[in-house]
């Protein structure tokens, strides 16, 4: 049996974020998954001169765009992060994560919007065959691209990458943090992460409890995101793997209090390492978490503090939640996403004989 099956690695040129970690955790999966099938499956990325670009942005682009369509010609691609070549015409397979850019445009600058939107209504249009993370993202991506939701297969995530990371505990001191009390937020400075709200929180939250976020900005594809101001958080700003497993695993618990969310894979990575999570009820949040968090009104401070409160003055509900938490991250295994992933894909290629 030959084959001709692609994956596409521009995000091996890019920041790591959640979305990029989907990819990393996939890929190498899938290329085994598909081998035990028979089928010769091939990552392509992007030269080391792309990577390595002041303007790395603009030429993994570019590189996807126009090169990558050229190398993969003669098969099927897969697309885990959100983007694909648009001139791409034989056939694609690709993972659209979340409708953020219609749902919420002011979140992101304007070029990001505009370039994003014509990718994914362009390839919603052609004959890919389309994928994402949430149920939650499926409905708003099918009302965004005028598509049924049944169009868009779910495709799981998961957390066993955070356990295999060997923690550096290094940052708990680097940060001033040891012996210190603190809730950890992961994400990117922008307004969909509800930063202010948070910050806002703390001001109602017990005394000698911080919060730490760890995360940055990005200004292609964000807008000019929050000020943070206020003595109650420490910003950790990118951190390494290893750091950010130190900090989920000595934080009293861990707070996602963001309004939009196509998944939110520190929620698992937390839950995962048995750390508390206190979570907004808005997106896929809910979906994501089920009964192992205790939620609150992200629209409200004084909600967001009732909810870090309770949990600070309660160890026995921390061991309850803990306990829910590793219950709920069951469902989510990259082995199992690849595997199912990995059926879809050859019965995809089957189906076009592009597998003879």
């Amino acid at each position: 049996m030959t084959t001709n099956i692609y994956i596409n690695g521009k995000f091996l040129a890019t920041r790591l974020t959640g979305v990029q970690r989907v990819g990393r955790e996939l890929s190498w999966r899938l290329v085994d998954a598909l081998t035990r099938r028979g089928v010769r499956c091939e990552v392509l990325q992007p030269p080391d001169w792309v990577k390595n670009s002041r303007r790395r942005a603009l030429w993994t682009t570019v590189w996807e765009q126009f090169v990558l369509p050229l190398r993969a010609r003669d098969g099927l691609l897969v697309n885990l992060c959100n983007t694909a070549p648009l001139l791409f015409q034989r056939g694609q397979f690709v993972v659209l994560h979340d409708a953020a850019v219609f749902d919420m445009p002011r979140n992101y600058s304007a070029a990001y919007v505009c370039w994003t939107k014509i990718q994914m209504k362009t390839i919603s249009m052609g004959n890919s065959r389309l994928a994402t993370v949430s149920k939650f993202s499926r409905a708003r991506l099918a009302h965004a691209l005028g598509r049924k939701e049944v169009d868009f297969k779910l495709l799981r995530e998961g957390c066993n990458h955070i356990l295999k990371i060997e923690p550096s505990d290094g940052v708990i001191s680097r940060l001033g943090l040891t012996g210190v009390s603190y809730v950890l937020a992961v994400g990117s400075l922008q307004a969909g992460k509800n930063f202010r709200n948070l910050l806002q929180a703390m001001t109602e939250v017990d005394d000698g409890t911080l919060l730490v976020i760890a995360g940055g900005g990005d200004s292609i594809v964000f807008s000019s995101g929050v000020q943070l101001s206020g003595d109650r958080y420490v910003q950790a700003g990118y951190v390494s793997d290893a750091e950010l497993r130190s900090l989920y695993s000595h934080a009293m618990c861990f707070v996602q209090a963001s309004t939009y969310e196509g998944f939110g894979l520190p929620l698992v990575e937390a839950m995962a390492l048995g750390v508390p999570v206190v979570c907004s009820t808005s997106a896929s949040l809910p979906e994501v978490c089920g009964a192992a968090a205790l939620y609150f009104d992200p629209n409200l401070p004084s909600d967001i503090a009732r909810a870090i409160n309770a949990v600070s003055r309660d160890s026995d509900m921390r061991s309850r939640m803990a306990r829910a938490g590793f219950q709920q991250i069951l469902i989510y295994d990259w082995d199992a996403s690849a595997e199912e992933c990995a059926d879809y894909i050859f019965e995809v290629a089957t189906n076009r004989k592009l597998i003879s």
